[in-house]
């Protein structure tokens, strides 16, 4: 039984438009609904009254009862001075015109709520502000210009001044500005509070247009858990990613790759049902190590996110930042926060893009003539006479090319991505919906992807201290995929894969017959091969996975400090799967009369119910706090029924259903369930934005485990000193330089199932007597009444460093991750009688590291440019393993019944355990020294194997560890530029360090390990050893291999490093027009090029690195626009 969450399908067309509609109406509903209940004014009225008090509490006052937020600095304004106010219901004008008139602080309303506070300037006559630009002449030494900020709007109000001279401007309503200079080569300082100042020469130009780019320092705020703290006061290892708007991207996986330091993303192939994989910080168990997602603030366990839902995307490295989220944290967590609406009126976007992807490179088979030439030369180097069958004077029909088998499966398949978003709201209401639909076609012939996504934000402020809310999103998924490689998902063998089929099937053989029907490919002496384009084109599949997320949250603040939330959040999976398998006429592996039909139902449910209580305060204007207490209540249940019906007269899709089958051959039935209780707390302190301290603490318990040993504590601490802020650092190169320091512990049991302390009973096919096969009732397995948490703890030194002028920006983190009581499964006696051997805690595995981010920025003039990189360094041991073992072979990852990893204290996780091969035998001389170590069968053109023990036999014994497959630097580099209205990106992604087994190469090139002889090869058997050969790279062929050449090797062994051009994107923006108010165009490369020496498909192996050649990597084509309407 194949399991659930490894099947793709196919949905049925009245099914996908049935649900189209659906969601169609609902998208409209909730946006109409919500157009109504929105206000598209911009003012909030406000009610004072206040006698005697300092400004500075006059304004945290206003931010406590509005949306609105106060940005200043403390050297212009007088946050002391004492004023008194009374007023009702006014504006946000009046209140600010009644504080700040007749005083030397100037203010400016921006983005609707943010209100900047500065120190008005005294402008010179000349300066022409109160005149129209239209009828002033230009002057010889005149410049003007408009300063805007980085989403393009004006900022009025804005300082120009002239560089060592006191005389200045400040712009317009408009944000336009005139000013008069002495030297064309005067250097002019724009500044806006909020935003970095800039430099602008001006060689000679009489008109500059400045962006100008918010103040990292002052603005960006990031998100931890639980929370957020201002970017200069973070004392974990937490990065974001970004430039996601601007990457054709289907998943949020793509975004991250090569993005974000510490984060190894790896494509599980081009296989457009398939999401790559996450791992941030190495790999530290055996488990699927997937990372914690939060969406919106709660757990998340639905269906793919839209990335045109995605307002920021925050990971969290080290245990201090995670451990506030305990057991399920162990892998890292990304944090998600979805775009919401805002106050004013509702904008509309708008996004769709369509493309075209192809692989990047096909593999080669042999043609017609090389296929025989090749089969002759194995025969004659295995000493046998040569066949018949492979005599092109006999057999001229051997010699015809009729069939590019690799062409055949392979096509060019079509991408379309849809997106419309709405997003509004008024003083009390906010909302944001959205509707996207993604559609991909495969590479290989009838493999396809589609999805269905749909999400709805709203925000609701019943009165000054309640507001309440919820996140809703849907998402349906479907596709189906064709199986490549050699082992299934239940880590079994198979030689079926359909790319090695191509590679295998006879060249003189045509696709179809005379009478239009698939050819027999088999003959009985070319292999046992099957009918590739047969096998793609009968996958029929429906697999549709239906996602509903729901949270619902409650946000009550009885005083200004004091924040208690409680959210209810679910998620319920309903995925159906549906697989028929029909007849196969044809000559082949494949041939049977009769037909099956598998039917699978699952649904799971994910639900959490969590409660916070937040009191922020501080005195004496320098020490701040922030404490943290919380509640949290987590349950998975997950049910799963499957039936497999046989015999089906008529195949017709009509007829496809179970009641009409001849026979029920299996029925599967699976439940479980678990829960989890959790209480969480956390402190946060700052003194005076110098010191930065924090500590956490969270203790889980799991239903999992035993009784005593169901609860675990999870701690962690961090602090930070600022030293920009010491008195005693003078520069004028640095703006923010930050060390920190942290230490935390999380904890992992996601290996385990739900039962692993009393496992539950399975169905198992026996053979009793002559009856065949018969279904029982067994214990496959040991339970572990002992088994206990997995223990990640992680120790963190960081630095973060930004230049005054927000130019230069650096982070750097050295950590040190060490799992403990690594939860793993250990071999058995085969005496028990077990199919699965149990966890056990059986070890400790470490990671240590550097990660580095550097990044530049050019904001002033019409050329603007970003580049920024990031690398990572990870060294990954196994340090201590269950007593009594040495090594620990890995019995699951395998190629051609191969199982080439294993652990052991002192090598990296999963390493190569393979034995040591020397070149190939090319002398008479190698040969006779060869068989007398340990090779009796050796012949010229053999590989030469290391008898490592010395005992003159080569075997198992003589395995050495070699490598693992997982890098040891990865390393990322994004380049974007700006002229105008024309915009430039660019992104590098590679790894290095890391090693594959190309069981690939070596299932493609030998007729002996193709498992069906006679088959036909990849060209890369031109290059091995022959006679008329002697210099080639590959050992000779053979038909039966006494050597051994294809036991499990390092011979098969390939590095796979690797730089690819990631995405290429050049796009140009419209001048904003009555009717929209952005539109950019835009054709973007995703993997354009890939520069490797490793001879597979890809250098992106998935398996643990073991390459049995699954489904290559697409590079896409794609046009595409981002429309914003007005």
């Amino acid at each position: 039984m194949k399991k659930l969450h490894e099947m793709k399908g196919k949905s049925l067309p009245f099914i996908k438009f049935d649900l189209k509609m659906k969601l169609t109406t609902l998208f409209v509903f909730a946006t109409f609904f919500s157009m109504l209940a929105s206000n598209t004014g911009y003012s909030q009225t406000l009610t004072l009254n206040e006698e005697n008090t300092s400004i500075v509490k006059v304004i945290d006052k206003i931010e406590a009862m509005s949306e609105y937020k106060f940005i200043y600095n403390t050297k212009f304004v007088d946050l002391n001075r004492i004023v008194s106010i009374q007023l009702k219901d006014a504006s946000i004008e009046t209140v600010l015109s009644s504080l700040f008139n007749n005083t030397s602080t100037a203010y400016q309303i921006l983005r609707e709520t943010q209100i900047i506070l500065k120190h008005k300037m005294v402008i010179d006559k000349s300066d022409h502000l109160d005149m129209p630009l239209t009828t002033i002449k230009k002057q010889q030494n005149q410049i003007s210009g408009t300063i805007t900020d980085d989403t393009g709007q004006p900022l009025p109000g804005a300082t120009i001044i002239i560089k060592g001279t006191s005389t200045g401007t400040t712009t317009d309503f408009d944000g336009k500005f005139i000013l008069q200079i002495d030297d064309e080569d005067a250097v002019l300082l724009v500044s806006y509070i909020g935003f970095t100042t800039q430099e602008i020469t001006v060689n000679g130009q009489t008109e500059i247009n400045i962006q100008l780019v918010a103040d990292s320092a002052l603005d960006e705020v990031i998100l931890i858990g639980y929370g957020s703290v201002a970017k200069k006061e973070l004392t974990g290892a937490v990065a974001t990613a970004g430039n996601i708007e601007d990457r054709a991207v289907t998943n949020v996986q793509e975004a991250l790759q090569g993005n974000v330091s510490g984060v190894t993303v790896l494509a599980d192939g081009g296989d457009p049902t398939s999401t790559p994989t996450i791992k941030i910080r190495g790999l530290g168990t055996s488990s699927a190590e997937k990372p914690l997602w939060i969406v919106d603030g709660v757990p998340y366990y639905g269906g793919p996110i839209n990335p045109f839902d995605i307002e920021s995307l925050t990971v969290l490295k080290d245990a201090a930042s995670a451990s506030i989220y305990g057991v399920r944290a162990a892998a890292g967590v990304i944090l998600v926060t979805t775009k919401k609406g805002k106050q004013g009126k509702i904008q509309v976007d708008f996004g769709a893009f369509t493309g075209v992807q192809s692989v990047y490179e096909k593999p080669v088979a042999l043609n017609a003539q090389q296929y025989t030439d090749m089969y002759n030369i194995a025969y004659d180097n295995s000493g046998i006479p040569r066949l018949d069958y492979f005599n092109g004077n006999t057999n001229p029909d051997r010699l015809m090319q009729r069939t590019n088998w690799v062409d055949e499966i392979f096509r060019s398949g079509i991408i379309q991505n849809y997106d419309i978003g709405l997003r509004g709201g008024s003083e009390k209401y906010s909302f944001s919906s959205s509707l996207g639909y993604n559609k991909k076609e495969g590479i290989l012939i009838n493999t396809y992807a589609d999805r269905i996504s749909f999400r709805y934000n709203s925000a609701i402020k019943l009165s000054d201290k309640i507001k309440i809310g919820e996140n809703f999103s849907y998402t349906l998924t479907n596709g189906q995929s064709a199986f490549t490689g050699t082992q299934t998902a239940d880590g079994g063998t198979n030689y079926n894969g359909v790319i090695a089929a191509a590679i295998k099937a006879p060249p003189f053989v045509p696709v179809y017959n005379s009478e239009g029907v698939y050819s027999d490919v088999s003959d009985g002496q070319n292999g046992d091969v099957i009918h590739p384009l047969g096998t793609l084109e009968r996958i029929n599949i429906d697999n549709p996975e239906r996602n509903t997320f729901g949270n619902l949250f409650l946000e009550y603040k009885p005083t200004e400090k004091l924040t208690l939330k409680s959210s209810y959040a679910i998620n319920y999976s309903d995925e159906f799967y549906k697989e028929f398998d029909p007849r196969v006429a044809e000559a082949s592996k494949l041939s049977k009369t009769t037909n099956t039909l598998t039917q699978i139902q699952a649904n799971e449910i994910n639900w959490s119910w969590e409660n916070t209580l937040n009191y922020t305060t501080k005195f004496n204007d320098a020490h701040a706090f922030q404490l943290l207490g919380g509640y949290s209540l987590q349950h998975q249940e997950r049910e799963l029924n499957g039936i497999v019906a046989e015999g089906f007269e008529n195949e017709d899709p009509k007829f496809l259903f179970l009641p009409l089958a001849e026979e029920i051959k299996d029925i599967t039935y699976s439940f479980f369930e678990n829960n989890l209780i959790s209480f969480f707390s956390r402190v946060l302190y700052d003194y005076d934005k110098k010191y930065f301290f924090s500590a956490s603490i969270r203790r889980d318990g799991s239903s999992k485990l035993a009784q005593d040993r169901r609860w675990e504590n999870f701690p962690s601490v961090a602090v930070g000193w600022a030293l920009s802020e010491e008195d005693f650092f003078k520069s004028d190169f640095a703006s923010n330089l930050k060390l920190r320091a942290s230490w935390g512990r999380v904890g992992n049991i996601e290996s385990l199932s739900s039962y692993p302390t009393n496992l539950p009973l399975s169905d198992e096919n026996i053979i009793l007597g002559l009856n065949g096969y018969q279904t029982g009732i067994v214990l496959d397995g040991r339970s572990n009444p002992n088994i206990n948490w997995e223990i990640s703890e992680t120790t963190n030194f960081g630095l973060d460093f930004t230049s005054e002028n927000n130019k230069w920006n650096l982070t750097a983190d050295y950590f040190i991750k060490d799992t403990n009581r690594w939860l793993n499964r250990t071999p058995v006696s085969s005496l028990e009688g077990i199919g699965t051997s149990p966890f056990v805690n059986s070890g400790k595995i470490r990671n240590n590291g550097l990660e580095l981010a550097l990044g530049y920025n050019k904001n002033e003039g019409d050329f603007t440019y970003n580049v920024s990189g990031n690398v990572s360094f990870i060294k990954n041991e196994v340090l201590e393993l269950a007593p009594k073992f040495d090594i620990i072979v890995d019995d699951i990852t395998q190629v051609a019944a191969l199982y080439p990893l294993a652990n052991a204290v002192g090598q990296p996780l999963f390493s190569y355990y393979l034995i040591e091969s020397d070149g190939l035998l090319r002398t008479d001389a190698a040969v006779t020294d060869a068989r007398a170590n340990g090779q009796p069968n050796a012949q010229l053109g053999d590989l030469r194997f290391i008898d490592k023990n010395k005992d003159g036999v080569i075997d198992d014994d003589d395995r050495v560890f070699k490598g693992s497959a997982f890098p040891t630097v990865s390393y990322g580099l994004n380049f974007s530029a700006n002229y105008k209205k024309l915009d430039f990106s660019l992104f590098l992604q590679g790894t290095k360090g890391g090693v594959a087994y190309n069981g690939y190469k070596a299932l493609g090139i030998y007729p002996v390990n193709t498992s069906v002889s006679g088959a036909n090869l990849l060209d890369m058997a031109l290059d091995t050893w022959h006679p008329g050969n002697p210099n080639a790279s590959n050992p000779r062929l053979s038909i039966d291999d006494p050597n051994k050449n294809l036991q499990a090797s390092d011979f098969w062994l390939e590095d796979t490093d690797y730089l690819r051009l990631k995405n290429l994107s050049i796009g140009y923006t419209l001048p904003e027009s009555p009717y929209f108010q952005k539109l950019r165009i835009y054709v973007t490369g995703q993997n354009v090029l890939t520069w490797t020496d490793y001879s597979g498909l890809d250098p992106e192996v998935s398996n643990r690195g073991v390459d049995g050649g699954q489904y290559p990597v697409a590079r896409t084509f794609t046009l595409g626009f981002n429309l914003t309407l007005k």
